[in-house]
């Protein structure tokens, strides 16, 4: 039964190459295979106006709130590190040096998206330094990828344009909640990250992330909490066969639940591929010393890590931020060489933890679009983390 899911995997990833190979939103594909999208906003059409209109622009921010942001990195990462890969349970660059990369994960993304563009790439690249951008794709809901998969692919792939453009590695993420089986929507991930990979699979700087969360019940009949072992191993297996189809070199990530990482079951021997490593999230608030001595043993077994998103608050993401245990983990993830991203921004909630005040109007949405933000803009969470980010880049 096994091996008839696996064949039956395969040639649907095949088929779809075939299919997507020549589609999608990827400005490297000639204008007729190229999805399009109709923006509305009239914002979105003057961040795109010319350089006189974008300095007036910046002379309003300037007058009406405070100095904006300006650049204080002057390298893009992918000239410093080149292709990444896996070795001996790290991340390494084009030289086989281990590295750390630190960035940023955006709200999950979904046909509804707006709020990114060159200006706001450019802004997280140079002015933030951020490295790596985690690019959460919505799966389920109205507005998920699974009922508008044309919309969400194509504000996918225009922000992984966008990121590219300025050097900044991707991690492409297949976002699920901590009570979903993968399995559940696993038809729709092979169509993904099948198009996702046909469509980057000659770009150096693409990470995927195939199922960032899992839990919950087995089944309505099977009570039995969704694991590694009893269901995601498989799920990831499939994945990773799908997308080496199209990309060969490429790391691909698998979330780990805090159930699995505590167990101490995740080994090396638990890698299903030579560039394949296991993510996992925290939040400051609950998750201290005990928790990164669990990540340190699975570590010491030669499991490659990287976290795809942390908070400095609570696991709702508001109230209190913990600095002090955000500090803790940032040098402990130096030290071990642990690329990581938090969470996050460039979404519209009001939670303490999002990096920008979104919601407030302290600028318009024409100055929001714009980037290179005021601090005035910038949340306690975000100043925090744009210093962490400006001291590791």
């Amino acid at each position: 039964m096994k091996n008839r899911q696996f064949h039956f995997v395969s040639f649907f990833a095949i088929v779809l190459a075939s299919i997507f190979a020549f589609s999608g939103c990827s400005n490297k594909l000639s204008r007729e295979t190229t999805i399009q999208v109709n923006y509305t906003s009239e914002s979105d059409i003057q961040v795109d106006d010319s350089t006189q209109d974008m300095s007036e622009t910046s002379e309003i921010i300037e007058s009406s709130h405070g100095p904006i942001s300006s650049q204080l990195v002057f390298d893009k990462a992918f000239d410093l590190y080149g292709e990444l890969s896996i070795s001996e349970g790290s991340v390494v660059d084009s030289e086989g040096n281990a590295v750390c990369l630190s960035g940023l994960s955006t709200v999950p993304i979904n046909s509804e998206f707006e709020f990114f563009n060159e200006a706001i790439s450019e802004t997280l690249a140079f002015d933030w330094g951020c490295r790596i951008v985690c690019l959460n794709v919505e799966v389920n809901g109205d507005f998920g990828y699974i009922n508008n998969s044309e919309l969400v692919l194509s504000n996918i792939c225009d922000a992984i344009d966008f990121c590219l453009q300025n050097g900044t590695y991707v991690i492409v993420e297949w976002s699920l909640n901590s009570s979903s089986n993968p399995m559940d929507c696993i038809d729709s991930a092979t169509d993904f990250f099948t198009r996702i990979s046909t469509l980057y699979s000659d770009s150096s700087m693409i990470l995927y992330s195939i199922c960032d969360n899992y839990g919950g019940p087995l089944s309505e009949a099977d009570t039995t909490s969704v694991s590694w072992s009893n269901t995601v191993s498989s799920y990831a297996s499939s994945l990773v066969d799908v997308i080496r189809i199209q990309d060969d070199n490429a790391i691909i990530i698998c979330g780990l639940s805090e159930e699995d990482i505590n167990s101490s079951n995740i080994t090396y021997g638990s890698l299903i591929d030579s560039n394949f490593a296991f993510s996992y999230g925290f939040t400051c608030e609950k998750d201290g010393q005990e928790f990164r001595d669990s990540i340190s043993n699975m570590q010491s077994n030669g499991v490659p890590l990287i976290c795809t998103g942390w908070t400095l608050t609570d696991s709702s993401m508001s109230g209190l931020i913990y600095t002090e245990e955000g500090n803790s983990w940032i040098d402990f993830m130096l030290e071990h060489n642990i690329s990581w991203c938090y969470d996050s921004i460039c979404g519209t909630s009001t939670f303490s933890a999002n990096a920008l005040l979104y919601e407030s109007s302290i600028l318009t949405y024409d100055e929001k679009v714009y980037g290179h933000w005021p601090d005035e803009f910038i949340s306690s969470a975000g100043l925090f983390v744009r210093a962490s980010l400006l001291e590791n880049s």
